[in-house]
C-alpha cells in the first residue's frame, strides 16, 4: 500500500518538501556532496541578483515544490537550510547543471545549494514505508524522509534493540535519533 504525503511548506522554517518513500543504503551526512551556485556553477542565487525574493506561492503551478515533486526520478526533494537558503536534492546519476536550469523560472532568484545523493526518492520511500511497517515499541516518533541528508530521519524514544536491527537492515538510509525527549510527534 503506498503512502504518499504531499508537499508541506513552513514559512517560519523556510520551505519544506518531505516525501513518503524507502530502501538501499545512501552515504552519510559528510558524504554527500553539496555544491552551491546557479546553474552556470558560480556561487550565488539562480537569477545572479542578490537577495532572496518570495518567489511564487507554494502550490502554485510551476512552483518549485510542485516541480520537485513532479520529477521523482531527477529530485530526492527539496528543503531549507535554518538561514533560508534552499537545498536541493538530487538523486544519483542525475546531471545538476540540467537539473537546476529545469528550476530557474521557479527559483526566481532565491539562494540555493545542492546535495547529489548516492540513491533515489523512490529507494527512500521504500525504507520510509518499511520502517513504519516495523514494530518500533515506541509511544511516539517521527519519520520523513530528511532530502538534505539524503535518507529517511527517524525520531523518538526508540529502545536500543529496535535502533541496532533497524541500523542493521537500512544502514545509512535511516538516520536515527533515540532516546527521552527526541520527538514529540507521533508516528
Amino acid at each position: 500500500m503506498p503512502l504518499r504525503l504531499a508537499p508541506v511548506s513552513l514559512a517560519a522554517a523556510g520551505l519544506v518538501l518531505l516525501l513518503a518513500s524507502c530502501a538501499q543504503p545512501v552515504p552519510s551526512e559528510e558524504s554527500a556532496k553539496p555544491t552551491a551556485g546557479d546553474a552556470s556553477g558560480k556561487a550565488g542565487d539562480a537569477s545572479g541578483k542578490a537577495g532572496d525574493p518570495s518567489g511564487k506561492p507554494v502550490g502554485a503551478p510551476g512552483s518549485l515544490d510542485e516541480l520537485v515533486a513532479a520529477d521523482p526520478e531527477r529530485f530526492v526533494g527539496l528543503t531549507a537550510d535554518p538561514d533560508g537558503t534552499l537545498v536541493i536534492a538530487l538523486a544519483a546519476g542525475t546531471d545538476e547543471r540540467q537539473s537546476v536550469a529545469s528550476l530557474r523560472d521557479a527559483l526566481d532568484g532565491r539562494k540555493y545549494r545542492t546535495v547529489t545523493c548516492a540513491t533515489s526518492r523512490a529507494e527512500l520511500e521504500k525504507v520510509l514505508a518499511d520502517v513504519r511497517a516495523t514494530d518500533l515499541k515506541a509511544s511516539g516518533y517521527a519519520i520523513a524522509i530528511d532530502p538534505a541528508l539524503c535518507s529517511v530521519k527517524l525520531e523518538g524514544n526508540i529502545p536500543a534493540g529496535v535502533v541496532a536491527s533497524l541500523k542493521s537492515r537500512f544502514g545509512l538510509s535511516l538516520v536515527i535519533r533515540s532516546g527521552p525527549g527526541a520527538s514529540r510527534a507521533q508516528g
